[in-house]
């Protein structure tokens, strides 16, 4: 291949690349017309001087050949107009020298002149004629598909310029022919300090790296190679293609270090959390949703009991579940994945070695850009031995909270019964009648309505006053720990009934015995001096507090009734 300095110094091939560049014939300079008549005319007379001196014996068939190739070389190299000179000096020429008497011109019809010459010559000035124009239009031709090539050429340079990877061309020397610029930015190089040299030389630093042995591969196998390589000096990887010609080899590449950084860094993060999961006991999961495959890591089949052999699918998940366990968990799987949310559950599994085992489960969806769902990742965690505690814990505060119950009721004579809210609304059934209450000002309206109603179901008038009395206070506490609530009457077998409902904080289920036998009490946490005023005037109060509300009931006979000689009727519990 031509050097890139040689062949930058034409015009024609400034934006050729030395390795498009092939050695053709240089192009012809349109010469002026008076040149070829010129040079037309003295190449017919030269013609005619060799035959005349040189060997009077040739004949006008010779003479023939010899004129025919002046106008054919007129033609050519100057154009038809030369070329008409040229048959025209052929003639004189021929009447001139070749025809006796000699040295003279004779008219084209002279008797002198055979039949058969004038028809030899004719012949032949009709021939080179032809043999100009035909040479003429291949020139023409020659010309047009130099061109074309140039053209082509201009096309494919700009094509290389444009690609957005490197690109650089060596010979069968391992010299760098060409190099575009985006080669040049990434090899910090200019294109004129590097082309034309040994690529070993220029970098010998890839020598012991692969770059070395994959382009001699590619150049003694002539085959194409694909590698990754770093190169220190420029503390970049650089993505290569090699392909190598009969010319050499061609080489596209491109950085790729911001792309292993991130592999890099993805890698140190797959590390450590699989180290954490490991520690931790973790399973890790991939389900791909368009070919239905699911993935599980060797924990994750530990988890289960699965073999490691075994290849997973949703189907197979599935059986595995208890039965009371599969719809919920299918259910919720769906729903995470339409709704876009985190998937987040705990199911039982039927291991066939270790039994019933309670998996804690969470993953999340990837979503492609129309927002369907392609594949989710999640973990699955072992929570069987926190299940049992969990349940045994429960178990104990249930039997905690079930002796506190009877202790407080005891310790109240029987009065307050700690309950369900859902207990409350069981015993007072339909309502009489329903208020809301929000302010303070709607609390005597709601007074007056309920010891009407009481006082027309038949209740001692001494009686209404207290339940009166004891509504107040419900409503009150209802006004300051949830800002109001609902008020609603019911009629029981022997009496009535006001339930009370907020939605303030209330008294954590296992802290009530402390705050009902505590004394002296008034402060928020404890029941207050309120429920020691309703304990002592209703015939019991039914409660049902926590953390998202309380429901009171205070349950008041229509009659009053004696109280057995037993009981101590000053007993001071609140």
């Amino acid at each position: 291949m031509p050097d890139i300095r040689e062949s930058a110094k034409t015009n024609d091939q400034e934006s050729t690349p030395p390795w498009m560049v092939h050695p053709t014939r240089k192009r012809r300079r349109d010469k002026p017309v008076w040149v070829g008549l010129c040079a037309a005319l003295v190449m017919v007379l030269i013609t005619g001087l060799l035959v005349r001196f040189i060997d009077k014996s040739i004949q006008y068939t010779e003479f023939l050949v010899f004129s025919a190739l002046s106008v054919v070389a007129s033609a050519y190299f100057f154009g038809h107009r030369s070329a008409l000179l040229a048959y025209a000096a052929s003639l004189v020429s021929y009447l001139h020298f070749g025809m006796p008497p000699e040295n003279r011109l004779l008219p084209i019809v002279s008797n002198t002149i055979s039949v058969g010459g004038f028809a030899g010559l004719l012949a032949g000035i009709t021939l080179g004629w032809a043999a100009g124009v035909f040479a003429r239009r291949s020139r023409r031709r020659i010309e047009s598909l130099s061109g074309e090539l140039k053209e082509s050429k201009k096309r494919i340079t700009d094509i290389v310029e444009c690609m957005t990877d490197a690109f650089l061309t060596l010979d069968r020397s391992w010299r760098i022919t060409y190099v575009n610029d985006i080669a040049e930015n990434l090899l910090h190089r200019s294109r004129e300090s590097i082309v034309g040299t040994d690529m070993w030389s220029v970098f010998p630093e890839t020598v012991d790296l692969a770059f070395h042995r994959e382009y001699h591969r590619a150049m003694k196998n002539e085959i194409a190679v694909d590698f990754e390589e770093y190169y220190r000096p420029l503390n970049r990887w650089f993505e290569v293609h090699a392909y190598p010609s009969t010319h050499g080899l061609t080489v596209y590449f491109r950085d790729i270090t911001r792309r292993k950084n991130i592999e890099e860094e993805l890698n140190d993060s797959r590390a450590r959390l699989t180290l954490a999961a490991e520690a931790a006991e973790i399973g890790t999961w991939y389900w791909d949703l368009v070919r239905d495959v699911l993935v599980w890591d060797g924990k994750c089949k530990e988890l289960f009991g699965v073999p490691p052999n075994i290849s997973m699918t949703y189907d197979i998940f599935s059986g595995m579940l208890h039965q009371e366990d599969r719809e919920r968990a299918d259910a919720a799987l769906h729903d995470a994945l339409e709704q876009h949310c985190e998937y987040d559950i705990e199911y039982r599994i039927q291991n066939p070695d270790s039994g019933e085992k309670w998996i804690h489960a969470r993953g999340s969806g990837v979503y492609d850009e129309r927002g369907k769902a392609v594949r989710m990742v999640g973990i699955a965690i072992d929570v069987t031995d926190l299940r049992h505690a969990q349940n045994s814990l429960l178990r104990a505060e249930e039997q905690k909270l079930t002796f506190y119950c009877r202790l407080i009721e005891a310790a109240t004579n029987g009065k307050l019964v700690l309950t369900r809210a859902s207990e409350i609304e069981k015993l007072a059934q339909s309502p009489l009648a329903r208020w809301t209450l929000t302010a303070p000002s709607d609390l005597a309206p709601i007074r007056h309505s309920i010891t009407d109603i009481a006082s027309a179901q038949g209740m001692d008038d001494a009686r209404v006053s207290k339940f009166a009395m004891c509504l107040g206070e419900v409503a009150t506490n209802a006004l300051n720990h949830a800002g109001g609530g609902e008020i609603s009457l019911h009629r029981v077998d022997d009496g009535m009934m006001v339930v009370a409902k907020d939605g303030g904080p209330g008294i954590a289920a296992l802290n009530l015995p402390d705050v009902a036998l505590r004394r002296q009490y008034s402060t928020l946490g404890t029941l207050g001096m309120g429920y020691k005023v309703i304990i002592s005037f209703c015939d019991k109060v039914y409660l049902a507090t926590g953390v998202n509300g309380t429901t009171v009931g205070i349950h008041m006979k229509f009659h009053e009734e004696p109280l057995p000689l037993l009981e101590c009727a000053n007993m001071d519990v609140v």
